[in-house]
């Protein structure tokens, strides 16, 4: 017996240690039921872990207006059109220097001031009383915006003659059919030469051939040719904020410049859309700055807006950077993406992604994982 074993020891020792390897291989990948149900029965149980959380609310955050444009050269004077009608023919082009008394373009008016013609039948009634109507509305949009600082006197006292004619029109108009009295009213003029009111350098042009343009439009500037000024475009709501004299900064690239409101125009569509485009004095020129470059208009306008927001530590980053919140719903982990905006001292602006009042996690979030049971405290 003791020969047989000692002829066999590699081969015993050799089975021996594959039947531990085996055995080890079946622990590591729990395939003893025994060894599970034992592990099952005696594991003790491990309690929630205590997490701190906090409901996404509102806070006050300042209210900042941004508007971008670009640097043209500075207006030295606006020149604007007394008609309403088509550019038939445009003689210049930006940068172009001019002189005073110097045709700009050639405008195909379709109305003209006031002249006097004989009495038409009280079919002509509804067209004067529609021309004062839409004097009347103009006016009253132009006061507007006089009030708050978006236009020129010299635009209000133009509307202003408009409305003044097209009342006189009207109370002129004839009363009856057949009546031979003469009335005041618009009438076709035809080609009209707008020229430049002085010398300077051709910017800000606003308009085109074969553009219309209604009266009182702002059609170009005439600029110093060495100057340059912020132009941006504004939308009716922040001329409530950005008015004439109002300090902002400006960003142009890398450089940050203070500047001021110099002058707000309105610009009327094709669609007879009103925007506005404001002008931005620079203080001083800096170096490198050239026509055509973008910029933005930052305005501080020392008002508040609500917006929702969370504690800014509660925001967590995943592998693609992208931000996201861990939440807290029947005392279970969930995770939740957000985009956020800016931050408002301790808390950061939540722009998509999240309900108000939703609990998320505050701080480090360690060990826990979607899923988890948690105890709040």
């Amino acid at each position: 017996m003791k020969i047989a074993i000692r002829q066999n020891q590699p081969v015993l020792v050799g089975g021996l240690l594959l039947l531990v390897l085996a055995a080890l291989i079946a622990v590591s990948y729990h395939l003893f039921p025994l060894l599970r149900w034992a592990r099952h029965q005696f594991q003790l149980p491990q309690s929630p872990a205590a997490v701190t959380a906090v409901a996404a609310g509102v806070v006050d955050k300042p209210y900042r207006l941004v508007r971008t444009g670009s640097l043209e050269q500075a207006q030295l004077l606006p020149v604007y059109t007394e008609y309403a009608g088509t550019v038939a023919r445009l003689y210049v082009v930006p940068g172009q220097a001019v002189k005073t008394g110097q045709p700009l373009l050639t405008l195909e008016a379709v109305t003209a001031p006031p002249v006097v013609q004989p009495a038409q039948p009280s079919a002509g009634l509804p067209a004067s009383r529609a021309s004062y109507e839409n004097a009347q509305q103009e006016f009253d949009r132009y006061q507007k915006l006089y009030d708050l600082g978006a236009i020129s006197r010299k635009q209000l006292e133009a509307a202003a003659a408009r409305l003044k004619a097209a009342r006189e029109s009207q109370g002129s108009a004839p009363a009856a059919s057949g009546s031979t009295t003469q009335s005041v009213a618009a009438v076709p003029r035809g080609p009209v030469e707008v020229k430049a009111p002085a010398d300077g350098i051709v910017t800000g042009l606003m308009t085109a051939q074969g553009k219309n343009v209604p009266s009182g439009q702002q059609l170009m500037s005439l600029g110093s040719g060495q100057e340059l000024e912020a132009v941006i475009s504004l939308e009716q709501s922040d001329l409530y904020v950005c008015r004439l004299g109002t300090a902002v900064t400006l960003q142009l690239g890398e450089q940050t410049v203070p500047g001021q409101v110099a002058g707000i125009y309105p610009e009327v569509g094709e669609d007879q859309s009103v925007t506005y485009r404001a002008h931005i004095k620079l203080t001083g020129q800096p170096a490198g700055l050239v026509p055509g470059m973008a910029v933005q208009m930052i305005l501080e306008t020392g008002q508040t807006v609500p917006v929702l927001a969370v504690p800014s530590a509660a925001l967590q980053q995943d592998d693609t950077g992208s931000c996201f919140v861990y939440t807290v719903t029947d005392n279970t982990v969930g995770t939740q993406p957000v985009s956020i905006g800016e931050t408002v001292g301790d808390f950061t602006e939540i722009t998509a992604g999240l309900l108000p009042d939703t609990l998320v996690l505050r701080g480090a979030v360690g060990g826990l994982y979607p899923g988890a049971t948690v105890v709040l405290q």
